[in-house]
């Protein structure tokens, strides 16, 4: 009876460090983002895709930007502005997107 209690022991000890590892690699890329600055938004970037090649206005706390959607990436989109200026804005600093 003892040896099956140590067997599952050992599976519950090898379940426990297996998440533990990966609670540790969440974290570090958690910490990661926070240092940038920058922060994935999947939900934002799959909703954006739709409108790639037409005009959206972005606003972030500081600014108001118009312009033709170009590219959406996992943490931040690119927009060119009727002047032909680039602007690239982290999903991060956007506060209104129409």
């Amino acid at each position: 009876m003892c040896f099956l209690g140590l067997g599952r022991l050992r599976r519950e000890v090898r379940h426990l460090k297996e998440s533990v590892l990966i609670l540790t690699e969440r974290l570090n890329e958690l910490e990661n983002d926070l240092e940038s600055g920058i922060f994935p938004n999947p939900a934002l970037q799959a909703a954006l895709q739709d409108k790639v090649g037409q005009t959206v206005t972005v606003n972030t706390a500081s600014a108001t930007v118009e312009g033709t959607l170009l590219t959406v990436t996992s943490d931040s989109l690119e927009i060119r502005e009727s002047t032909g200026d680039l602007v690239l804005i982290p999903y991060s600093r956007i506060t209104v997107l129409h």
